[in-house]
Formats: structure tokens, C-alpha cells, sequence
């Protein structure tokens, strides 16, 4: 981004309270997830789970 994009952003960010609020939920979302990243558990679906979730996607693309 050039200098000007970046500081119309800034200013804007200084006036709207719903972008701020944005940004910050954007911002927990990113370290909860490279929080789980660095976990080294493993997580398995359930075999019950993967047929419903297959059976979903079908769906949607009907």
C-alpha cells in the first residue's frame, strides 16, 4: 500500500468505531488461530462426522 492509502486507512480508522471493531475481531481471530497452529494435538473427525459434512457439501451444490 502506498503511504497515502495507508494513512486514509489510519484516519479512518480514528473516526469509525464499527472498522475498529472489525479490525480487533480480525485481530483476536488471527492469534487464536496461529494460537491452535502451534499446537501440536491432533484433531480426527468422526467417520459419522465426515459423511454429514460430505452429505452438507453435496447439498450446496445441488
Amino acid at each position: 500500500m502506498t503511504v497515502y492509502e495507508r494513512t486514509g486507512i489510519r484516519l479512518h480508522l480514528m473516526m469509525c468505531v464499527l472498522c475498529r471493531r472489525y479490525r480487533k475481531q480480525l485481530l483476536l481471530i488471527r492469534s487464536l488461530l496461529r494460537k491452535d497452529n502451534s499446537d501440536t494435538t491432533t484433531h480426527h473427525l468422526s467417520e459419522e462426522a465426515r459423511k454429514r459434512i460430505a452429505r452438507e457439501l453435496t447439498n450446496e451444490t445441488d
